[in-house]
């Protein structure tokens, strides 16, 4: 078929079409090129279209109206008369047997109640009904037909398994008239909704590329269409994974732009800036501003109340779309922004250049530059690398342990100056860290995005979450480590012979803090070290061999901040470095192990989802829905009033139990049965849907709450598979909560676990009650770094 429009058409990506369970089509519109008609051709092919579409849709069409923007002509010119001459119109069904004609020049059949056909040839048979008891009983001619599926979204699959087997009716021919429209154009007639639909949407998102995005220079109009169409379309794709990307792609742009513009602003400006520029409702109003709302596409197309427009229908609603405005959530706004400059990204090799340019069409107001400008102002701004002349010895241990030689050598002692350590020839970590927690973003965003399997836009955002968390970094950061030997000597006064005894000692990146003499923080510092000494097997085992991340460990390491803020602080010391060069940064998150649970769980089934968000799913709407957790505190959860807790409450004390720094895990479960359990102690009962489902305890409130849920989703979970096998009846919803252990996704050591969590805890509390003298002298020791 030909297509004619008023305007010139760009290049249209193929559609597919979904006929049936079965059958697909796919639509290509090439060959575009201008062309000139008389008025006699013009109206020729308004009546030709006119029939071609009355054949369908002859109920919702003006008979009398002949100016339709978009008119279609047989591909074949020798087709043009006939198919003008003989096609129109209804004609008695009698006439099929004596035309003899082609079934497949035969169009539908259209019976007295209204309902259409397609027609599959003529067979003799008995009439089931008899209008008169004259009427004869011998085989007389029957339309042998189809009827006419009433299915007219073709843009989405057919839901269901297909028909078992095709259906044919029988009807009597003076029963019934027929058109001579032929089949394949009846076929294509059904399909040019979707068809227009498809143009129609190319014709928009192409304006918006030649027009508002001018200055991009966008490459694929595909990218551009998904960035502008909602999941409520149901279009097939959606603005998601690019707004995934282009939100990781916006935070750095604007934190390497603050960095760079604003030297004189601690890590506090600058986050309370960058959280201004990019809030939803900074960036729905300059989608608002920008005139972009216009081309979102929102809703979904179906062609059940299709009805071909004409010109003046056209007009007119051109002029009142202009006049509304079209009202849209905000996060919706700000989404199309991200997923645009997203869309900008991923075209060609100058992604960056590309998405820049997107930032100066919407955030206009910052003096957005190139990338490589901005770090080369960032290296300029950077302490001289003579400042690195303090005693910081620790730098060729550092840089072998990265597998990096910096170039300035004041931005690694820069990352490792406590902002406490007020006395430093170089700035605090903090600003790096407000860069590095940027780039970390970035580089995790393209890892996942780019992953050939292409994961789920959820699952996209839990692997994000799994990799960046400060409990993941820190973990990153204390087992980032090397060893040395050292060698011991026996005490003074000793009747044996002075033997030297090697030993070894194990230096993270936290031993090269450099901070100043402050008690509370070392004790929190001890606090980190003592609970990852314990939890670090566990911690190892579930990331690099178990099919479920350990959210619930890690909400049981609790990490000092600081610990986290040094792979943060490490990776912005090294882009600066580098000069940007994101394989060198890649790598070194790689080095530091940021990147290699990532890996893993993009090629294998790791189930990262927390247990608190999955556990929400199960949650209902209404005043008993939801996820309630009740937190407690106390030795006996039956005696102590249940009060749901907005804050943490005041730490209590627990007794201390030493010596499992080498415990297996059936050590630290039968030990910790043993343990008297103090004021520390910490509860959670979780309450879904007004059901009080099962009761955890733990060491701090974000665990037990974690724990709460991790065994309340095992425990939906299985009632779910009940009800499924016909094993528990919906009135049947109680499990015993107690009695309950957790063996899915290789948790079986989650007792163990529980046990573990618990003694880190107890042993930093300890430390943080009675050593508070070695506390000083370890300030003393850890403000220099450590000696080697």
């Amino acid at each position: 078929m030909k297509l004619f429009l008023p305007c010139e058409l760009p290049a249209v990506p193929s559609l597919k079409l979904y006929i049936d369970a079965e059958t697909t089509v796919t639509i290509t519109v090439d060959n575009a090129q201008r062309t000139s008609y008389d008025d006699a051709s013009l109206l020729r092919a308004n009546e030709a279209t006119h029939v071609l579409l009355s054949s369908i849709f002859g109920t919702r069409m003006d008979k009398y109206k002949l100016d339709s923007p978009a008119l279609f002509m047989p591909a074949r010119q020798e087709h043009c008369t006939a198919y003008f001459e003989t096609v129109s119109g209804q004609y008695p069904a009698t006439d099929l047997l004596t035309e003899h004609k082609n079934i497949a020049d035969v169009g539908l059949i259209t019976a007295r109640d209204g309902r259409r056909y397609v027609f599959h040839g003529v067979e003799l048979r008995i009439p089931e009904q008899l209008e008169d008891e004259f009427a004869p009983t011998q085989p007389v001619p029957h339309l042998r037909c189809r009827l006419m599926a009433k299915r007219a979204d073709f843009l989405h699959p057919v839901m269901g398994p297909p028909p078992s087997g095709t259906t044919f009716g029988y009807l009597l021919p003076q029963n019934c008239s027929f058109s001579r429209m032929p089949l394949k154009y009846v076929n294509f007639g059904r399909m040019v909704p979707c068809i227009m639909y498809h143009i129609g949407r190319t014709m928009v998102v192409h304006e918006l590329e030649k027009g508002l995005l001018k200055s991009i220079g966008f490459d694929a109009n595909h990218a551009l269409r998904m960035a502008t169409t909602t999941s409520a379309s149901r279009a097939g794709y959606d603005y998601q994974r690019l707004e995934f990307l282009g939100d990781a792609v916006l935070k750095m742009m604007t934190t390497v732009t603050l960095m760079a513009q604003h030297p004189k602003w601690h890590e506090g400006y600058l986050a309370h800036q960058k959280d201004h520029i990019v809030s939803n409702g900074r960036l729905a109003l300059a989608a608002r501003t920008v005139g972009l709302v216009k081309y979102i596409a929102t809703k979904q197309f179906t062609a059940h109340k299709w009805k071909p427009l004409y010109n003046d229908e056209l007009v007119a609603e051109e002029e009142t779309t202009v006049s509304q405005r079209r009202e849209l959530s905000t996060k919706t706004l700000a989404d199309v922004v991200e997923a645009t400059i997203g869309a900008a990204f991923t075209q060609s090799e100058l992604g960056l250049e590309k998405a820049t340019a997107a930032l100066k069409v919407f955030l206009p107001e910052v003096k957005w530059q190139p990338l490589a400008e901005l770090n080369q102002n960032l290296r300029q701004l950077a302490a001289p690398a003579s400042t690195s002349c303090e005693n910081f010895a620790q730098t060729p241990r550092l840089e072998s342990l990265l597998d990096y030689t910096f170039n300035n050598k004041a931005l690694l002692l820069e990352a490792f100056t406590h902002p406490s350590l007020t006395t430093s020839a170089v700035p605090s970590y903090q600003r790096l860290e407000f860069l590095g927690d940027a780039i970390l973003d970035y580089i995790v965003t393209n890892t996942i995005y780019n992953h050939l399997e292409k994961p789920s836009v959820p699952r996209m955002h839990r692997l994000r979450s799994a990799t960046v968390n400060a409990g993941f970094l820190a973990y990153c950061a204390l087992s980032t480590a090397f060893q040395i030997q050292m060698n011991d000597t026996p005490p003074q006064g000793s009747n044996t012979e002075a033997i030297l005894l090697p030993t070894t000692a194990s230096y993270n990146l936290l031993s090269f803090l450099r901070h100043a003499p402050n008690p509370p923080l070392s004790a929190a510092f001890n606090a980190t070290r003592r609970r990852y000494d314990i939890l670090q097997a566990h911690l190892h085992t579930s990331l690099i061999s178990e099919n479920q991340y350990p959210w619930r460990l890690f909400a049981a390491f609790g990490p000092e901040k600081t610990v986290s803020d040094i792979v943060e602080a490490l990776l912005g010391a090294v882009w600066i470095d580098c000069g940007g060069n994101w394989d060198v940064v890649t790598q070194i998150a790689r080095n530091l192990g940021s990147l290699t649970w990532l890996e893993r769980a993009l090629h294998e089934d790791i189930g990262c989802w927390h247990p608190k968000e999955e556990v929400g799913s199960f949650g209902l709407g209404g005043e008993d829905g939801g996820v309630r957790y009740i937190v407690y505190r106390g030795t006996d959860p039956g005696e102590v009033e249940e009060v749901v807790t907005t804050k943490d409450d005041e730490e209590g004390g627990c007794e201390e139990v030493g010596g499992y720094d080498n415990a297996t895990n059936d050590d630290i479960y039968t030990a910790v049965e043993h343990v008297e359990i103090g004021k520390g102690t910490w509860h959670c009962r979780i309450v879904v849907n007004g059901e009080s489902i099962c009761v955890a305890s733990g060491w701090n409130r974000l665990e037990v709450e974690t724990a709460a849920a991790e065994q309340a989703v095992a425990i939906l979970k299985a009632r779910k598979v009940a009800q499924r096998d016909g094993l528990l009846h919906e009135d049947e919803v109680m499990i015993d909560a107690g009695n309950y252990h957790e063996t899915q996704n290789g948790d079986n050591d989650a007792d163990a676990d529980d046990d573990a969590i618990g003694m880190a805890d107890t042993e930093a509390k300890a430390d943080s009650a009675g050593e508070e003298a070695v506390q000083q002298e370890d300030d003393q020791d850890e403000s220099a770094g450590v000696a080697l």
